[in-house]
């Protein structure tokens, strides 16, 4: 499994790199490619031809901007359950910039359980399968591990990328760059 972490300057005609591994992303088509090149030793580069999968982290807490989202939405809801900016959850813009990526029936979210109010209407949104739910937050590594379990079972040895969805991205001309 190739896993590619999604950082805060992605966007089309940019590169996603992390891990030794990169994914270019179309300036000019409105698709993703349907080839990827993925760096190995020395330069060389080799070709997958199948579009990687989106994990959707969203099962953190948000404690450092609590006192503001509660401030926004009137509730103790986490950063990536609030609308920050321009009217939409931080969740639902890391849906839309991974859509840049990969199909939207290929993204898995995981969540967790307590924060449960705010994702109600998410599992109708996804395709079956593609909410994980954890008991808890416990964590980055396990928010990432359960999540690619389940990606291999549903798809086998397919590249992942990552998204954290509790970063604002703007979408401006001056992130294209």
């Amino acid at each position: 499994m190739h896993i590619l972490r999604a950082g805060a300057h992605q966007a089309r005609g940019q590169t996603i790199e992390s891990l030794g591994m990169a994914v270019a992303l179309s300036a000019d088509r409105p698709e993703p490619r349907t080839q990827h090149q993925i760096p190995e030793r020395r330069g060389i580069m080799r070709t997958i031809s199948t579009l990687p999968w989106a994990l959707l982290l969203a099962g953190g807490d948000g404690r450092r901007l609590k006192p503001l989202t509660r401030q926004i939405a009137g509730d103790p809801r986490p950063k990536q359950f609030c609308a920050i900016l321009d009217g939409e959850t931080l969740l639902d813009r890391t849906r839309r910039r991974a859509e840049l990526l990969t199909r939207g029936d290929q993204h898995v979210v995981v969540v967790s359980r307590e924060h449960e109010p705010y994702y109600t209407g998410l599992a109708t949104q996804l395709a079956p399968d593609r909410l994980v739910v954890q008991p808890r937050n416990a964590g980055t590594a396990p928010g990432i591990l359960y999540p690619l379990l389940r990606i291999r079972q549903l798809a086998g040895d397919v590249p992942v990328a990552i998204f954290p969805s509790d970063h604002y991205v703007s979408t401006g001309r001056s992130s294209r760059r």
